[in-house]
């Protein structure tokens, strides 16, 4: 009887730590960007999931004008990239849960930048409004860091992405 205790505790113990690992890990990583009066990028999402054997990236920006001169910042792509690349970029914006959100500014005017990422069991969404302004002092530096990583994973410039 006695072992039978310890092993239906083993058992347990396996399957709360099992479980727990689950509930940390990420499957998906998402960017939303609206530049507000910008013209080219002026809408960008990229979202990357995780498979078993890499991640699909979906890219997709439009500017706010659809004229020939903005053309290029008109893009609906997919492609993959490497379970090491994913797994680099979900260690970074798993450092956005360090973000005091009570010292951020909310903005009713400029961009707004948004990243989501988690699993089916859990997620989590950070937005702010201009994030490229005053990052140091709002205490965004993690935040845009994340950004700027997400934004060149997807093939995009930040410079071409973020008011500087």
């Amino acid at each position: 009887m006695k072992n039978l205790k310890i092993f239906f505790i083993t058992l347990v113990s396996l399957f709360l730590i099992n479980f727990q690992e689950r509930e940390k890990k990420i499957d998906f990583i998402n960017l939303s960007y609206n530049g507000g009066l910008r013209i080219p990028f002026n809408i960008v999402s990229i979202n990357i999931k995780k498979t078993s054997n890499d991640a699909v990236v979906k890219v997709f920006c439009k500017p706010s004008q659809d004229k020939p001169e903005w053309k290029y910042s008109q893009i609906d792509t997919t492609f993959h990239i490497s379970l090491y690349s994913f797994d680099k970029l979900a260690e970074s914006v798993s450092l956005l849960k360090t973000i005091k959100i009570d010292d951020t500014e909310d903005g009713l005017d400029g961009s707004f930048c948004m990243i989501g990422f988690g699993s089916k069991n859990e997620s989590n969404r950070y937005g702010f409004w201009y994030p490229e302004s005053e990052t140091n002092e709002r205490g965004l530096v993690e935040f845009m860091n994340a950004s700027e990583q997400i934004v060149e994973i997807a093939n995009l410039k930040k410079e071409d992405v973020f008011f500087e």
